[in-house]
């Protein structure tokens, strides 16, 4: 799910000072993973992130889990930690921050929620062969 600001300018964090982003260039993305084995779901997510703050970390977990019936136990998020990326967790200050962090709380609960709704039986296996 894209997760790229749509409002600027914005802050990039992770450096010394400002660094204002005017537009986007590339996209950001929050990708989950579901695996089931029938009885235990399990979501693991992927932000294109400098972090996620655990705030919002509880409230996608939440949020997903009210959408699909993955347990916010269950539910693991990370990120890529990238400084070309606006802050997760601002909850007061510019509107184009405060923006953000409501569209990445929601790329992140869609992110889990469609790859729910694309669960597919599958298999693993390994094998090895001792080489000489």
């Amino acid at each position: 799910v894209d997760v790229s600001p749509q409002e600027f300018p914005i802050n990039m964090p992770g450096g010394f000072g400002p660094n204002m982003a005017e537009s986007s260039n590339d996209p950001l993305h929050s990708r989950a993973f579901v695996l089931s084995d029938g009885d235990t779901t399990i979501a693991l997510v992927l932000v294109d992130n400098l972090g996620v703050a655990q705030a919002v970390v509880d409230e996608a977990k939440l949020l997903a889990s009210r959408k699909t019936p993955i347990l916010p136990e269950h539910i693991l998020i990370s990120a890529t930690h990238t400084h070309s990326a606006p802050a997760s967790n601002v909850i007061d200050g510019p509107a184009p921050a405060v923006s953000y962090r409501k569209r990445l709380l929601g790329g992140i609960v869609d992110s889990i929620v469609q790859a729910h709704s694309n669960l597919r039986p599958a298999g693993i296996a390994s094998a090895s062969h001792a080489l000489p």
